[in-house]
C-alpha cells in the first residue's frame, strides 16, 4: 500500500459520481483512520463552500458549476492540507484524500530512532517488484525493494545487505525516492544498517542488453522474499521474459 501522504491532494475522475460532485475523504496518517464531524472547505474562484465530514469521513460538494476551478482544503490541528487545483467534469465526479500528519506515530518513530541497534533481520515486504520496460536495444530494469524491519529498534542485520545486479547491466542506478541507506559502485548495491524500525524503500534502476527481442536474467537478494511481482510494460514484440529470484 502506497504511503496515504503521497496520494493526498491528488484529484481523482470518476465516471460513476453524478456530474459537478466533488467528494473529499479526509484521513489521518492512514486509510483506516478517518476523521468525522470536520469541516472541509471548497474554494471555487473567490467563494468557500464548507461541508462536514460523515462518518466515513467524507464531505460531498454537489451542483458545482462543470469546468470550475476548485481547491479542497482543511485545517487539522493546526496543519493545513490542501489539494491541487482541478476543474469540475462535466461527466462524472472528482474525488480527493487528503492526509492529516498523525501527530502520535511520529512521535513514536522519533522515539524508536532513539533507541539503539540490536542484531537482527529485515526482510523483502509484499510491495517489493521488478519492472521491465523494453526499449530497441535494451530493456530498463527497475528493482523496488521493500526492506522491513518488524522490530521496534533500529536493526544491523546479522547478513551485510549487499547484493550485485546482473553482470551485463549497465547504468546501475539508486532512483531518486530511495532511502540514503543505499548506494551502488558499478554493479554492486549496499544498503547500509542500521535500519529504521518499519519500511526502507530502495529503488534501483539500470539497462540490460535484449538478445533476439529477450531478456533472461537471475537475482540473488541478501533477505528473505515475502512475495514480489514482475512487471513487463508495454512488451508488444514477439519477445520473452526469463527471471529467477532467489
Amino acid at each position: 500500500m502506497p504511503d496515504p501522504k503521497q496520494m493526498s491532494g491528488i484529484p481523482r475522475p470518476d465516471g460513476q459520481m453524478a456530474p459537478g460532485t466533488v467528494s473529499v475523504r479526509l484521513i489521518r496518517g492512514d486509510m483506516s483512520n478517518n476523521i468525522a464531524g470536520h469541516p472541509v472547505d471548497l474554494h471555487v474562484g473567490d467563494k468557500v463552500q464548507t461541508v462536514k465530514t460523515d462518518e466515513n469521513g467524507r464531505a460531498e460538494f454537489t451542483g458545482l458549476t462543470p469546468g470550475s476551478s476548485v481547491t479542497a482544503v482543511a485545517v487539522v490541528d493546526g496543519e493545513r492540507i490542501e489539494s491541487q487545483a482541478f476543474p469540475v467534469q462535466v461527466q462524472g465526479g472528482v474525488r480527493v484524500m487528503l492526509v492529516a500528519t498523525d501527530k502520535e506515530k511520529e512521535r513514536q518513530k522519533a522515539e524508536e530512532a532513539k533507541l539503539p541497534p540490536v542484531t537482527g533481520i529485515v526482510v523483502l515486504g509484499g510491495d517489493t517488484r521488478i519492472v521491465i520496460e523494453p526499449g530497441e536495444e535494451t530493456a530498463s530494469v527497475f528493482y523496488i525493494l521493500e526492506i522491513m524491519n518488524t522490530s521496534r529498534a533500529p536493526v544491523n542485520p546479522t547478513t551485510p545487505f549487499l547484493f550485485d545486479v546482473p553482470r551485463a547491466a549497465v547504468s546501475t542506478t539508486v532512483l531518486q525516492g530511495s532511502s540514503p541507506l543505499a548506494s551502488s559502485t558499478g554493479n554492486h548495491v549496499r544498503v547500509s544498517g542500521p535500519f529504521p524500525s518499519g519500511k526502507t524503500v530502495v529503488q534501483i534502476g539500470m539497462d540490460l542488453p535484449l538478445s533476439d527481442g529477450s531478456v533472461s536474467f537471475s537475482q540473488t537478494f541478501p533477505a528473505t522474499l515475502e512475495s514480489f511481482a514482475v512487471i513487463a510494460k508495454d512488451w508488444r514484440r514477439s519477445g520473452s521474459i526469463q527471471t529467477r529470484i532467489e
